[in-house]
């Protein structure tokens, strides 16, 4: 049986990956958070079977844990949206990031 203390092991261990994550983004890095979503699910799975007098004690921790998921959310839209920016198409391309056409200014 899971106990709070497992919990908390689980929220520690997550919340360090996405520590790092950002860490990685911020020094232009790639990112891959897929295990990202088998690990929070498998917290959410065991976080129900927990009574709920031993999981409310828990739910500051996982308010932080989410608006860390948050603020990781929004650093990888930062990260997209500036290599978005960075990628050039020829004239007459459509880019597929963005689903209209770009011309570059140089060749007008």
């Amino acid at each position: 049986m899971t106990t709070p203390l497992d919990i908390q092991q689980q929220i520690a261990k997550i919340s360090a990956f996405i520590e790092t994550a950002e860490k990685l983004i911020y020094q232009e890095k790639m990112v891959d958070v897929a295990a990202l979503e088998a690990h929070t699910t498998q917290l959410c799975f065991e976080l129900e079977k927990l009574p709920p007098k031993e999981a409310k004690p828990l739910l500051p921790q996982i308010e932080n844990l989410f608006n860390a998921i948050e603020r990781l959310e929004k650093d990888l839209n930062m990260q997209h949206d500036a290599l978005t920016e960075r990628l050039q198409f020829n004239q007459g391309h459509v880019n597929p990031l963005m689903a209209q056409e770009v011309s570059d200014d140089e060749d007008e």
